[in-house]
């Protein structure tokens, strides 16, 4: 017998499921090369100068070259770009084929011509965060982008599949399909400054805007909302789309209000700087002034104003017993022995929260606050520079701590985390960390993406989905010695040879990770609708076997297989003929024989009844 028909629909509405997407959220690696070191000038923000050739979107601080960048697929067939995740700015923009001046990257120059689904959208088309500068006779749209120290790109706006994370290590997942979408981003046909030398290909904008990647997926139903989270260590880190909830965080999430938006930043109201228990003496207006205080990835370092620098060195000297020196500021002069470091108070920041009437504090380390680079000298990462109030928590001051962007809910949240990708199959299946595996300040974790420039060779390991323009400020890996030697591998481990895992997409329980994770939501799509799958066919073979035995047991008890008489023998036998002056039971209208009601099987499961033995011989009755 055939499992009935109502649960055919069920197995289909599994197997539908199984189809659906997979994931509601999607982790990716970052990488993190350090080469050259270049500072933001925050008072130059208020508008940037214009080319000949077009109108330049007000990116607000200088591009970096120490980043963290992670990878995006675009055109079909896919071809590969790295790109600065950065959230100060709101484009996408890499080079294409056709590139004048521009660098060796990570990649080639995505090729416009091998792609049969990229278009060109028409200069009066809806551009969203583009603003066409120049309309080309061919009605192409040109942008160009200039940022304060000098770089700058120009573009052609084109729109292609586009899709996020690395496909190489897992391309039956299909992330094109779970987390990809048509997408406008800008081909870049000219480089200047700082984007010919730096080794990731173009740059992600992911500040609060209508047309940012992340929205957009989550507007098409790919992601459960427009949040991300960007967690950053040393040598790499992982990015988070989709989701609120990680197990990379080893506190609670505690989430400042973001009460400034101009231009998409995240803009945060800082009420108190502290320093060995002592308050720096600040005024919160001025420190809220214009855009406010901004979280950017897009920056390695730290600004905050410089009326707050004579009483920082102050307080600094007071409670350490040493002169406080930044990059350019008598660094060279001044030395910091790690067990100095290591005994030094943390740096906290105290901001408005998101909840009413509450304060959260971002608790900065002294070793992040001065951190070691290549050769182990340390160096101040926070510039008491910016003249006209605010200023920008950067990259330095995010590292070891997971950042959690939800621009819905106009809030940044931060926890203290061990941040190392621990290889795509743990992020995104949610395999529990091995207890005691990561040290609190983990070394830096070996392969992902080995890089080569024109120097010397860089191991990079994974972030988040954000990407930082800006200078390292923590210990740095050489820079890469060559664009065509970038491979990256499935697993990057631990020095001691261990598989480093991780929360994940879709974890359904707190890892081993010590602290509280909190995992609502976070179970896989996938496994419930297997398990469904799973139990509906146990039932329906169950339910299959026991109707059959039912069968079997309503047969007469006489040992024997029943048999049917054929035909011919219910014609021939006058104990079977209706009586004369009777009319067959088919035409008695209401009146049915008692024994209708039972029913009798065959040996292949088809049903007859007295009444239906009565209506054959009816029809073949020649007698009548």
């Amino acid at each position: 017998m055939m499992v009935s028909s109502p649960l055919r629909p069920a197995v289909a509405a599994v197997v539908t499921l199984m189809y659906m997407g997979v994931a509601s959220s999607h982790r990716m690696e970052l990488h993190r090369t350090n080469h050259g070191q270049v500072k933001r000038d925050l008072a130059t923000n208020k508008r940037l100068r214009r080319l000949t050739d077009g109108n330049f979107e007000p990116v607000p601080l200088n591009l970096g070259l120490g980043t963290h960048y992670t990878w995006v697929y675009a055109g079909s067939p896919p071809q590969r770009a790295s790109v600065i995740v950065d959230t100060g700015s709101h484009l996408m923009a890499f080079p294409c084929n056709g590139c004048d001046g521009c660098g060796t990257h990570t990649d080639a120059p995505f090729d416009t011509t091998k792609s049969s689904s990229l278009t060109y959208p028409s200069c009066a088309s809806h551009l969203g965060s583009f603003t066409c500068g120049v309309c080309g006779l061919d009605d192409q749209c040109h942008i160009s982008q200039s940022y304060t120290e000098g770089s700058s790109w120009n573009a052609v706006v084109v729109e292609d599949n586009v899709w996020l994370g690395d496909a190489v290590d897992h391309p039956s997942r299909r992330f094109n399909e779970s987390f990809g979408t048509r997408y406008m981003f800008g081909c870049q046909k000219r480089e200047t400054g700082l984007f010919i030398s730096q080794v990731a290909d173009g740059i992600m904008g992911v500040a609060n805007t209508e047309n940012n990647l992340i929205r957009k997926l989550h507007a098409e139903h790919k992601v459960d909302t427009s949040a991300f989270a960007l967690c950053f260590a040393p040598q790499g880190g992982t990015m988070a789309i989709g989701t609120l909830s990680t197990a990379h965080h080893s506190t609670d999430v505690q989430y400042a209000a973001v009460t400034s938006s101009h231009n998409g930043w995240y803009g945060v109201t800082v009420i108190a700087l502290t320093f060995g228990g002592t308050n720096l003496p600040i005024d919160a207006s001025f420190m809220g002034a214009g855009r406010n205080v901004i979280v950017d990835s897009g920056t390695t370092d730290s600004y905050l104003p410089s009326a707050y620098a004579d009483a920082w060195n102050d307080l600094f000297f007071k409670t350490t017993g040493h002169k406080y020196a930044a990059e350019g500021g008598g660094c060279d002069d001044t030395t910091y022995p790690d067990d100095v470091v290591q005994a030094m108070p943390a740096f906290d920041i105290t901001m408005l929260g998101a909840t009413t009437g509450q304060m959260v504090v971002l608790s900065i380390p002294a070793t992040q606050l001065l951190p070691a680079d290549d050769n182990g000298r340390r160096c101040g990462s926070l510039y008491f520079t910016e003249k006209s109030g605010g200023g920008v928590l950067g990259a330095n001051f995010m590292m070891h701590h997971e950042f959690v962007f939800d621009p819905d809910a106009k809030r940044v949240g931060f926890s203290k985390a061990q941040c190392e990708y621990r290889g795509l199959e743990a992020e995104l299946e949610g395999l529990p960390q091995p207890p005691s595996s990561v040290p609190p300040t983990p070394p830096p974790t070996t392969t992902t993406t080995t890089t080569t420039s024109s120097s010397s060779t860089t191991t990079t390991t994974t972030k988040s989905v954000g990407t930082i323009p800006t200078i390292p400020t923590t210990p740095r890996t050489p820079s890469p010695t060559s664009a065509s030697s970038h491979k990256e591998t499935s697993h990057p481990t631990s020095t001691t040879g261990k598989v480093l895992v991780n929360d994940t997409v879709g974890a359904t329980s707190s890892s081993n990770f010590r602290g509280k994770t909190d995992m609502s939501g976070e179970f896989s799509l996938l496994s419930a609708a297997v398990a469904m799958c799973l139990a509906l066919v146990v039932i329906g073979s169950a339910y299959h076997f026991w109707y059959k035995r039912r069968n079997k047991s309503s047969l007469p008890s006489t040992g024997k297989s029943p048999h049917w008489a054929p035909v011919s023998q219910i014609q021939s036998d006058p104990d079977e003929r209706v009586p004369l002056g009777e009319e067959p039971l088919s035409r008695r209208g209401d009146e049915e024989d008692e024994s209708d009601g039972d029913e009798f099987f065959d040996s292949e499961g088809y049903v007859m009844s007295p009444r239906s033995i009565k209506r054959c011989r009816d029809a073949f009755d020649l007698d009548a």
